[in-house]
C-alpha cells in the first residue's frame, strides 16, 4: 500500500486554520477546537500528514459495525504527527538513505504526538496522543495525571510521546460512557500492559439485558447506566470502586488521582 505524506509548517494563523480544517474534515467541531487549544500550548512548529493509515481502534469499530451496514465505508484513516522543531527541510533531500539518519534524530528529539483522523464526518477525531509534559508552558488549565509512554512509527522511525490517549465519541459505536472507560482502559494497557480493548469491545461487554436499555443498535451505543459501566469494567478484569454523590468526592478520589490511576466521573447535564 502506497502511503502519501504531506509536510506543512505552523508559522501563521492561516496555517493553524488550515490544520483545523484538516482535523475537522472541513467542519467546525468543539472537539477540534479542544485539540487545537492543546496544540497551541505545546506549540508545534510543523506537522506531517500520513495518508491511508490503518488504525487498530477504527478497524475494530469497522469490523463490529461499519462493515455490517448497507453503506460502504472507507477502511483507512489518516494520521497527523506534530513536532517541536521544523523538520520540513529534511524532505528536500531526494535520496531517502541520505535523509534517514537525520529523520531519526530530528523526529525523536522533537516529537509531540499524533492525532488519527477517521473517515467519519460525524466523529473524525480518532485516537489522539499529545505530550502531557507542559512544564514551561502557560495557560494550561488541566493537569494530566494518567501518563504513559505511547509509541508510533513514522517512515520506519519508532517514536515515543508521554501522555494519555483519547478520542472523540462515535455515537454509532458507543456513548460517552464507553469512551471514558476506553480512556482509562487504554492507559492501563499502555502503562501496565493490561488487555487492549476497543470502544466496540467495551460496548459489547456492557450490552444491556433489559428492554428499557436495549433501545439502540449496537445495543448500549446511545447510553450506559452506571450498572452497565460497572459490569463492563468487571468484565474487563478490573474491580470497580464507586463513590456516591453523598460523599466528599474530591477527598475520596484524590489518592487515586495522585497515583495516576484512572477515575471516571459521572454527572447529569440537566
Amino acid at each position: 500500500m502506497k502511503v502519501k505524506y504531506t509536510v506543512a509548517q505552523l508559522n501563521s494563523d492561516d496555517a493553524w486554520s488550515e490544520l483545523a480544517q484538516i482535523l475537522g474534515g472541513g467542519k467546525r467541531l468543539p472537539v477540534v477546537s479542544s485539540v487545537i487549544r492543546h496544540l497551541r500550548v505545546i506549540n508545534p512548529k510543523c506537522y506531517i500528514l500520513e495518508g491511508r493509515y490503518i488504525d487498530r481502534d477504527y478497524s475494530a469499530d469497522y469490523l463490529r459495525f461499519y462493515a455490517q451496514t448497507f453503506r460502504t465505508h472507507d477502511r483507512h484513516c489518516k494520521r497527523v504527527h506534530f513536532f517541536s522543531n521544523d523538520v520540513t527541510e529534511i524532505f528536500t533531500k531526494s535520496d531517502f538513505m541520505d535523509r534517514f539518519p537525520v529523520i531519526q534524530e530530528s523526529f525523536r528529539s522533537s516529537y509531540l504526538g499524533f492525532c488519527v483522523l477517521r473517515p467519519l464526518s460525524n466523529a473524525p477525531i480518532g485516537r489522539t496522543a499529545l505530550t502531557a509534559d507542559v512544564r514551561g508552558y502557560s495557560n494550561m488549565e488541566p493537569t494530566v495525571t494518567c501518563r504513559a509512554k505511547i509509541t508510533a512509527n513514522l517512515l520506519g522511525v519508532d517514536l515515543e510521546v508521554k501522555g494519555t490517549s483519547f478520542l472523540q465519541q462515535d455515537s454509532r459505536v458507543g456513548a460517552c460512557a464507553q469512551v471514558a472507560i476506553w480512556t482509562g482502559a487504554r492507559h492501563m494497557h499502555e502503562r501496565y500492559n493490561y488487555d487492549w480493548l476497543s470502544v466496540a469491545d467495551i460496548t459489547k461487554l456492557a450490552a444491556p439485558t433489559t428492554s428499557d436499555e436495549a433501545v439502540s443498535l449496537p445495543a448500549g451505543s446511545d447510553f450506559l447506566t452506571s450498572e452497565r459501566m460497572i459490569r463492563a469494567i468487571s468484565e474487563m478484569g478490573f474491580q470497580p470502586l464507586c463513590f456516591s454523590e453523598n460523599q466528599d468526592i474530591g477527598a475520596a478520589v484524590l489518592p487515586y488521582v495522585e497515583s495516576g490511576i484512572p477515575v471516571v466521573r459521572g454527572g447529569s447535564l440537566f
